[in-house]
């Protein structure tokens, strides 16, 4: 066996007979297998043939409503049991049910895994006969001849009778992912699944059953999966000239016939119809025996094909003929045609039509799936149809002619070739199709013959990327701290009276400056009140306090006169709600004097209370308030959690310098708040998730330098390169926050763990062996002498045996350990105590399910790796992933040996690709990585693991340097939702991936998308950055209202966004420039926050151009530029630069914004549309200057880059 060798399996466990009639009461059964189908590959191990029998077995009888098996075998259906009671009460008294036990199980020889090896078992069926043997059979054999009178007994004759042939196809085993298929079936059920199946009469088909199970080894599941099945399933070719259809052959009597009937009147129309009718229908009955027609399809070959890679890649497209073509003939047609002695029936070519029968079924690979639908994008889509007219085969035995017969002319060959166009494949989500071509040659063309052909895929060649469309709105999903609109919080009123104290206090306070003592007796009150009124006239106090005042009045006539509020009903007047149409109708002293006494009435309101309000009696109003819950301010516990929240959405969506700025205010708030400082959970929550955010941190950053090491020339010898000092510095970081939640809280497994873990990454086994065995230690029963270990030497010992359970995890890491300082035995016994944990731990998936031999060491070694590479540790991961492949060895190796099945179920086969794929990542292949991933969806059954799966491709293409990775991560996340679409389950789906998501769909444009996708994010996550994309889709997509109700929501999560205030701020500045004071300082403050995002800045610059404020667009582009040249970015640096020259023209300053066209010019990074369009701006520009010698410079410069174009 080499690892290019599988084989298929079959174990029969158990099956029941049940007798009609029996004649024996201890019946002996044997079970035979028969591989049928092409191949001399197929072959039993065990025989070294085709057929393999059991040996003699034994059955035994039990009542059939005690019955164990299949619900369908043991229920009687009342309904079916109704009519004859007599003859059912008989046949239920005579019915015996014998249960046999097998535990049979049978493999084939070790197949080369090779495309055409796999049609072969594609096409092949497993034949289980059931026999009974010996003289016990059911059947009725003659009674014995009796002997001489004292000869010996004669023997019974040993007779065998077949009681039901089973027809096991191969084909769905291939199919399914899977790579095992259970049976448990009544006998009738499985003929009603397999026509072919043969019941015996003397046997219940309904209660008898079969139970057994067909299985691929793990070579074979990995070889099949994501490979797909196509069937070329049934074509027809239509109008056929008469060169394509048989001659009739004429009765031997008719010469006879026609010489008796001389004389007589011609036939009718209906004679001749019927008679010829009846010619045809013998002649297509005996066709057999005079023609064959055959329809192939066939690659084009490299003359044909035109393109070499593209003949190359359709090749593997095998030949395929459909099954023996059939002449037929339309009946119903040809009783509406004419007929006469010249218009025969059969010179009608739109009667006459071919049919054939499916093909075999085609595997192809699923390397061959990809190259196919590449070849297909790039023109490959034609393939040859060859359609032929034969004579039959010479049969083995030909009959001797007879004498006086004539012999039939043997048929001519003739053949008609067509291009048939298969670009239909790529439909997506598609599987079946209907093809057609018009074949040429031989008369088709004449008649214009149409050939279709059904082809049918196992699943579809192209998976579509659409998106779930959502039932919701952004207003919907916002939380109950929602900004209401500034229109509905107004109280006009409320403003009025504002007002008017300020205005009194103001007037109160110019008084007293004024008038600092009080009148004289000399001085009247009425002359100080005409010189004050004066005063307030001259100085200007008074028209101030007037043009203050003038707005709040207004505003209280409009939302009392107002149409507005006369629609809504808000008014207090007697105006109608429709108003006046005539303008000499609108009662304007009326409306005057309301309005004299309701400012009257606002005045003294705010006159009475500011006499009322004294010192005192606010003292003794807030003495006698009752006391009242403050749910707005934030308790250091709630901010705490905040914190942790926020830190979480600016790790996902990538901000990780403001990520671990939360992670630090947590910390800090630790030594501020004494609520939190006294809770030793809060310390350790703190310190814990920081330590687990750096190792996040870590293990991205050492996957992006990996790939980019790998994508040198240095990049051959990337596993010998050492850690950056970015990752060493990060790793130090973590670890003394571990130390720092280890102090905090001292009985915390998991930090211990990963204590150990990181320690013993970095090579300090000594001190990672002790954190480890504490791991083990805390999560042990104190109480149980036997649980009790002190020292790693104990664990040597056979008493350590008993130290279960504990997380599986644990002893994970300690065989790692163990292999680390060179100690295999004990390796060997943590990886069993691994298991034992596992078991008794009840951990999923059960035990029960890992198959035999037992796969949990795998399953238990592949979560381990999985969690190392996460946490930024790819050493112990290589080898923790190792040490599952040779334990899956180990397994498969021993069920060789036992004669059991080799195969892995697909959660731990998932498992164990994946973290394969995170191998390959680390290392810097992420062509190799992501190929695992997908095998990781390829071999998954489990809905959320097929997630997971999509969701790694995605992850690692985003490593990728592709051109189409985005386009690849959007196909991996609709395919991940789609998955999710039935249940709902989108809370699989974790926010990082769903702000990805997002991003990908808002690159290509795709806003409908993005907007869907993002609120079903925003259903599962309260988060700002998801909000603040759906925001983005919104402006997008011109939903302003939607917009801002998402924007205000992501500011109330995270008001310390950059990004969510600079997208409020092109919100505002879109609303036509009436908004402009609240964009600018949105702008403002997203500026103050550190927005460094050039293309934003670029587009808020844009925003302030079309409102003329050319000034702050201008300061906007010059940080754009200054952050394109901190990255690098000259293409895009060259854009702004552009831009930087339009608003420098638009303020007249000509000569700097030429030196700025200049530069773009000059600039060979940027692309050429954009330096033509600068230099086109540039030109106009200088011969305003009167700078000609530049202008013939320059327009020599913009022809040479037009011609390049």
């Amino acid at each position: 066996m080499n690892e290019s060798d599988g084989y298929v399996a079959i174990e029969v466990e158990k099956f029941g007979i049940a007798f009609n009639e029996i004649k024996n009461e201890s019946p002996k059964f044997r079970i035979d297998l028969e591989l049928v189908g092409r191949g001399e590959h197929l072959a039993w191990a065990s025989s070294g043939s085709n057929k393999v029998m059991s040996s003699e077995l034994s059955g035994f009888s039990e009542p059939l409503d005690e019955q164990v098996g299949n619900d369908e075998i043991k229920a009687d259906d009342e309904e079916d049991n109704k009519g004859d009671n007599e003859e059912n009460t008989e046949n239920a008294s005579t019915i015996s049910l014998f249960t046999v036990g097998c535990n049979s199980f049978q493999r084939t020889k070790f197949i080369d895994m090779t495309e055409a090896n796999v049609n072969d078992l594609l096409n092949s069926y497993v034949l289980i006969r059931i026999v009974t043997i010996g003289s016990n059979s059911s059947v009725n054999s003659p009674a014995p001849a009796k002997g001489k009178k004292g000869a010996p007994a004669a023997e019974p004759e040993s007779t065998e009778e077949v009681l039901t042939e089973v027809y096991c196809h191969i084909a769905p085993l291939v199919k399914d992912n899977s790579g095992v298929i259970e049976i448990n079936y009544s006998l009738e059920d499985l003929k009603s699944q397999a026509p072919r199946t043969v019941i015996k009469d003397s046997i219940n088909g309904t209660k008898s059953f079969l139970t057994l199970r067909m299985l691929l080894d793990n070579g074979f599941c990995e070889y099949t999966a994501g490979g797909n099945v196509i069937q070329w399933e049934i074509a027809s070719l239509k109008n056929i000239p008469g060169e394509w259809t048989i001659p009739l052959v004429e009765p031997q009597e008719k010469g006879k016939a026609a010489a008796k009937g001389k004389g007589k009147e011609p036939p009718s129309e209906d004679e001749l119809r019927e008679k010829e009718m009846q010619l045809i229908s013998n002649t297509l009955n005996s066709q057999s025996n005079v023609v064959q027609y055959s329809f192939t399809i066939d690659p084009p070959a490299a003359d044909e094909a035109g393109d070499p890679e593209v003949t190359a890649v359709v090749s593997h497209l095998p030949h395929v003929a459909l099954s023996s073509g059939r002449l037929e003939f339309d009946n119903t047609a040809a009783a509406e045609c004419a007929v006469s002695e010249e218009q025969t029936l059969s010179s009608y070519h739109q009667l006459w039509s071919l049919h054939w029968g499916p093909s075999p079924l085609i595997f192809l690979h699923r390397s061959t799936v990809r190259q196919l639908v590449d070849c297909m994008t790039r023109g490959g889509t034609q393939l040859v149809v060859k359609i032929k007219k034969s004579p039959p085969p010479e049969p083995e035995n030909p009959e001797p002619p007879v004498k006086g017969k004539e012999v039939p002319e043997p048929v001519k060959e003739i053949e008609a070739t067509g291009y048939l166009d298969i670009s239909d494949l790529c439909t997506p989500d598609t599987k079946g199709f209907t093809l057609t071509l018009s074949p040429v040659g031989n008369g088709l063309e004449d008649t214009e013959a149409v050939a279709s052909v059904a082809v049918m895929l196992e699943r579809p060649l192209v998976s579509s990327d659409t998106f779930p469309v959502s039932d919701v709105s952004p207003v919907d999903t916002i939380s109950m701290k929602s900004v209401k609109d500034q229109k509905n919080r107004r109280d006009v009123k409320k403003e009025l009276r504002t007002e008017i104290a300020s205005f009194v206090k103001e007037i109160a306070t110019e008084y007293v400056s004024l008038y600092p003592q009080p009148p004289s007796q000399e001085e009247s009150m009425d002359s100080r009140k005409q010189h004050f009124m004066y005063h307030l006239s001259t100085s200007g106090v008074y028209h101030r306090l007037k043009e203050t005042l003038k707005p709040r009045i207004q505003r209280v006539v409009r939302e009392r006169y107002g149409a507005r509020s006369r629609a809504l009903g808000n008014t207090e007047s007697s105006i109608p709600p429709a108003g006046f149409s005539d303008p000499e109708e609108v009662p304007m002293d009326e409306m005057i004097g309301e309005l004299y006494v309701v400012l009257v009435k606002e005045c003294n309101t705010v006159l009475n209370a500011m006499y009322k309000s004294t010192v005192i009696d606010r003292d003794t109003d807030e003495l006698e308030k009752e006391s009242a819950i403050d749910d707005e301010t934030e308790t250091p516990q709630q901010r705490f959690f905040r914190l942790f929240k926020l830190a979480g959405d600016a790790e996902a969506d990538k901000r990780y310098n403001q990520a671990e700025q939360f992670h630090l205010e947590r910390i800090a708030l630790l030594k501020h708040e004494v609520q939190l400082s006294t809770d030793p959970q809060a310390p350790h929550h703190a310190y814990f998730q920081f330590h687990e955010y750096l190792m996040r941190r870590a293990a991205d950053v050492l996957i992006t330098e990996k790939v980019a090491l790998a994508e040198t020339s240095e990049g051959e010898d990337s596993e010998a390169n050492g850690v950056s000092t970015t990752v060493e510095s990060l790793r130090e970081q973590a670890r003394e926050a571990i130390y720092q939640a280890i102090n905090a809280k001292k009985n915390h497994w998991m930090s211990y763990l990963q204590l150990g873990c990181l320690l013993l990454e970095t090579d300090q086994q000594e001190r990672a062996g002790d954190a480890l065995l504490t791991a083990i230690r805390i999560q042990l029963d104190d109480g149980n002498e036997n649980q009790r270990i002190e020292t790693l030497d104990e664990f040597k010992g056979y008493e350590s045996d008993k130290l279960c359970p504990v997380h599986p995890m644990s002893y994970v890491m300690l065989t790692l350990y163990y292999s680390k300082i060179g100690s295999p035995l004990c390796a060997r016994k943590a990886i069993r105590l691994a298991i034992r944990s596992f078991a008794e731990g009840n951990y999923e998936p059960a035990v029960s399910t890992h198959g035999k031999p037992r796969r949990t060491a795998v399953l238990c070694l592949s979560e381990g790796a999985v969690f190392l590479y996460e946490h930024g540790m790819p050493l112990l991961g290589d080898l923790c992933t190792q040490l599952a492949l040779d334990c899956e060895l180990a397994a498969t190796k021993k069920a060789e040996e036992r004669n059991l099945p080799a195969s892995t179920i697909p959660s731990i086969r998932h498992m164990l690709k994946k973290a394969q794929a995170f191998g390959h990542l680390f290392r810097g292949n992420v062509d190799t990585a992501i190929d695992d991933a997908e095998s990781c969806i390829a071999v998954a059954v489990d809905p959320a693991q097929i997630v997971k799966g999509n969701l790694c491709v995605a992850r690692y293409l985003s490593y990728s340097s592709y051109g189409d990775k985005v386009d690849r991560m959007i196909k991996a996340f609709s395919s991940a939702l789609k998955v999710l679409e039935k249940n709902e389950d989108y809370e699989l789906i974790p926010l990082a991936d769903y702000i990805d998501m997002g991003k990908s769909l808002i690159h290509v444009g795709r806003y409908n998308d993005a907007f869907e996708s993002m609120l079903i994010g925003c259903r599962v996550y309260p988060s700002s950055s998801l909000f603040h994309l759906v925001g983005i889709c919104c402006i997008r997509l011109d939903r302003m209202i939607d917009a801002e109700d998402a924007l205000h929501e992501a500011n109330l999560l995270d008001n310390r966004n950059p990004e969510v205030w600079a997208y409020l701020c092109i919100l505002c500045l879109s609303t036509d420039g009436h908004r402009l004071q609240e964009g600018m300082k949105c702008s403002d403050q997203a500026l103050r926050l550190g927005l460094s995002n050039a293309a934003i800045l670029r587009e808020i610059a844009t925003a302030y151009i079309a409102v003329d404020k050319l000034r702050y667009a201008e300061d906007l582009i010059r940080r754009a530029m200054a952050t394109d040249s901190a990255e690098g970015n000259g293409k895009s640096s060259s854009h702004t630069r552009r831009l930087l020259g339009d608003v420098l023209a638009a303020q007249n300053h000509a000569a700097q914004a030429v030196d700025e066209y200049q530069c773009v010019i000059e600039n060979n990074e940027a692309d050429l549309e954009t330096r033509i369009a600068a230099g086109r701006k540039c030109l106009t520009l200088l011969q305003t200057l009167g700078r000609n010698e530049e202008v013939n410079q320059l327009e020599s410069i913009i022809n040479a880059l037009e011609s390049s174009v």
